[in-house]
């Protein structure tokens, strides 16, 4: 049986860290870590996937086989046209992307790219689309009831995952709608 509460304590045990310790490696709290340990809430993929990079252990070890995510190429594609919108966004001269723009800092074809997204606005979207899905599948498998438990140990390790993302959109005025 997948119990990623003891998996998660076997590799902090194995690697002598207290739970404060492994939280502040990971850059949640301990009472997250906590959480997990108890299986009162699963780490999200993201974090998985943190875990599993930095402490060097195969993705598929930390979840249940018929878990581990398939990305096709179109979503692929996907997420390297958000991931080169937002890194246009990033630079201080890039206030108004166009998807010309996109294109060529993905080096995708554009007709493909227009098969994809027809807009910077449908790329934003896609990247809010996928937080929220990542947010909905964490509640989905917490078995805690308490609403601060929720926040702190569900929501909140997402949205800190994806706060570089957000703090490029809040400062170039995109999720404002300008």
């Amino acid at each position: 049986m997948y119990e990623i509460n003891k998996i998660i304590k076997k590799i902090r045990d194995d690697n002598k860290l207290t739970q404060t310790e492994f939280a502040a490696f990971l850059s949640v709290s301990h009472q997250t870590v906590s959480s997990w340990e108890r299986a009162r809430t699963r780490p999200t993929l993201v974090m998985l996937k943190k875990i599993s990079q930095s402490f060097n252990i195969p993705l598929s070890k930390l979840l249940p086989v018929d878990k581990v995510p398939k990305k096709s190429k179109r979503d692929l594609d996907k997420e390297k046209l958000a991931h080169a919108f937002l890194c246009l966004l990033s630079r201080s001269d890039m206030r108004n992307v166009t998807m010309q723009d996109i294109i060529l800092e993905s080096g995708l074809s554009p007709h493909y790219v227009s098969s994809l997204f027809s807009t910077p606005l449908d790329i934003l979207t896609f990247i809010a689309m996928k937080i929220e899905q990542e947010i909905s599948i964490a509640l989905e498998h917490t078995t805690a009831t308490d609403p601060f438990i929720i926040l702190a140990d569900v929501i909140l390790p997402i949205l800190y995952q994806h706060c570089h993302v957000l703090k490029i959109l809040y400062s170039k005025n995109y999720a404002n709608g300008e």
